[in-house]
């Protein structure tokens, strides 16, 4: 398993950065979802709010225009042909005056012959009304001999529209026509105190789209003269009443404002109201803030929560991490404590498990290297005993004694070349080669003190001539095949060395024509026998045990040696290592249990 270290950031900050970023992404997609489903609820709440204030002036209008029909409708319904006087008509209409609605002004009765009555009759007398012998026609020309006028000014009423009516006698027949001019300055007041805020304006036009009233503020309605406020500018009416109906948006002088737009079903009137967005919409951001504080406070605690389980559940792996970052033998001896039964509880135990088995491997590396330590020990020991020093100082002593210099230099050089082999600390590996050498040194030490009594042949291929091996590893057991298999027997000995790489692997076999061992003897030597005849003090086959106990800790099985099959009388022994072709590729001690 590869890991990567493409992330400095420690596991405990990614966990927080994790839940953080999680839930904060949660919750600004709810908040945002959220702000946009309550900003667009309230917003068409405000638009409604709107359109029904709108909508109920326009009623109140409605309301006016009503009276003054009534009021027309009940002149026209009171005349009988054979009653018809001036001084009746004009307490008629005096006493409607009084009594109706202050939404009309002037009253006019024209009869047939064109005289005129009216509640202002001083006034019409002196100024007139130009207006009047057009509506006449009108309302006789009309279908239901109703009419109303377009905004114009009057004489009485100034600025005013009017309502006609024919008026005719129980047999249909005309007698006169009724005019009321309205009162346009109550309408006004009425719409002016409704929409008497900042940022609001309205505007009333007729079914043809004339002005009849407006007023409002001057940032959002344009006015020709925003001071004087008396004429709107060319083309808005034209740009209101193209708009659809209800409510939309408008930009007028860089303002955004909102047009709501109601028409009177009877008579098609309009009114236009236009609200500066900023100004109406301020409830929105009101909204806006208050989602925006809550978000704030939430993603603070957000913060704190994602910290504070972060840390928890990323607790004992920083534990774990630290004790790793400790990991020395003497810190090895304190397990974690484990309280948790989780994911992470079981991690510590595993943690815990390991560290056991990293204990007990760690015993048994010190074990091994102490025997091996031993193992070498115990070569050196028999390389260098008494008994080996003593006859081969006896030996040249004779040789002395029968003046045989060159046999006794031979022997003094092989024995100090093999001695320097032996006692070489520098190098724990030696080549083929060089095992080899130290074994000719030795066998020409023993050939001084058993005479030419044996011989030795060498089979050594080139390619296993230069591998590596452990030092020492071939003398214990030519050792043992001269004193044990030869040295018996009465007729002349013969040991056959022989090396060759097999299967990636050196294998190296000692022959002998001695006496020969015993199979069951020859595996109770690489047993506990062998190391309980050690105890005792006899060497005659400790050398075997060390070798294959000292191949076995440094290569594993199923490295070692073993009894090999013999063609003759004899011992035949099989060395089997591993090819090590230089020193690099030599490893550590594999420890096998």
């Amino acid at each position: 398993m590869k890991f990567s270290n493409k992330h400095p950031l420690s596991l405990t900050a990614r966990t927080f950065l994790t839940i953080f970023f999680v839930s904060a992404t949660i919750l600004i997609f709810f908040t945002i979802h959220n702000y946009h489903t309550a900003f667009n609820t309230l917003q068409e709440q405000i638009i409604k709010s709107v359109y029904t204030l709108n909508d109920n002036s326009l009623k109140t209008i409605d309301a006016y225009i009503n009276s003054v029909q009534s009021l027309c409708l009940l002149i026209s319904t009171n005349q009988e042909p054979d009653d018809i006087n001036s001084s009746q008509i004009v307490h008629l209409i005096r006493n409607f005056s009084r009594t109706s609605h202050p939404v009309t002004k002037a009253i006019y009765f024209v009869d047939n012959d064109g005289s005129v009555i009216s509640n202002y009759q001083t006034y019409y007398d002196v100024m007139g009304n130009p207006m009047l012998t057009s509506m006449v026609d009108i309302a006789h020309n009309s279908l239901t001999g109703q009419a109303w006028s377009q905004p114009y000014r009057s004489p009485i009423s100034g600025y005013t529209v009017n309502f006609t009516c024919a008026v005719t006698d129980k047999h249909k027949n005309p007698i006169g026509t009724i005019i009321v001019e309205l009162n346009l300055d109550h309408i006004q007041n009425d719409l002016t105190q409704q929409f008497n805020k900042k940022g609001y304006a309205y505007i009333l036009t007729t079914s043809e789209n004339n002005p009849i009233l407006f007023d409002g503020d001057p940032n959002i309605l344009p006015y020709d003269h925003p001071f004087l406020r008396t004429t709107l500018r060319e083309g808005i009416i034209e740009t209101l009443s193209g708009l659809p109906a209800q409510s939309t948006t408008l930009t007028i002088d860089n303002c955004t404002v909102q047009v709501t737009r109601s028409q009177a079903a009877r008579f098609g009137w309009n009114l236009y109201t236009l609200i500066d967005r900023r100004k109406l919409f301020q409830s929105l951001d009101t909204l806006r803030s208050v989602y925006l504080q809550t978000a704030i406070i939430t993603l603070a605690t957000i913060l704190c929560v994602s910290f504070m389980v972060s840390r928890y559940f990323t607790s004992p792996i920083r534990q774990l991490n630290n004790r790793m970052k400790q990991f020395s033998g003497s810190d090895l001896d304190e397990p974690l404590v484990v309280t948790r039964r989780d994911e992470i509880g079981q991690l510590a135990d595993s943690y815990n498990i390991m560290l056991l088995r990293i204990q007990n491997l760690i015993s048994n590396i010190k074990e091994n290297e102490n025997e091996k330590q031993r193992l070498e020990f115990n070569m050196l020991q028999s390389q260098i005993q008494p008994h080996f020093l003593y006859n081969t100082l006896a030996c040249i002593s004779s040789l002395a004694n029968q003046k045989r210099t060159d046999e006794i230099r031979q022997t003094v050089e092989s024995m100090t070349n093999l001695f320097s082999y032996t006692f070489n600390k520098t190098n724990e590996y030696m080549t083929l080669r060089e095992e080899i050498f130290s074994i000719q040194m030795y066998i020409q030490i023993q050939k001084v003190r058993y005479g030419d009594t044996f011989d030795v042949d060498y089979f050594i291929e080139d390619n296993a001539a230069n591998t590596f091996l452990p030092k020492l590893t071939l003398q214990p057991i030519v050792e043992n095949a001269i004193f044990h298999g030869i040295h018996p027997c009465k007729h002349r000995g013969l040991i056959q060395i022989s090396a060759s790489i097999i299967n990636a692997n050196l294998s190296i076999t000692i022959c002998d024509n001695g006496t020969g061992i015993d199979p069951e003897r020859f595996n109770s030597i690489l047993h506990n026998q062998c190391q309980q005849s050690a105890k005792k003090g006899s060497m005659n086959h400790v050398g075997l045990y060390n070798v294959n106990r000292r191949i076995i800790l440094n290569f594993g099985k199923p490295y070692g040696i073993s009894l090999g099959d013999s063609h003759s009388k004899g011992t035949c022994i099989k060395v089997l290592l591993p090819k090590i072709e230089s020193k690099t590729n030599l490893q550590s001690p594999i420890i096998k249990s």
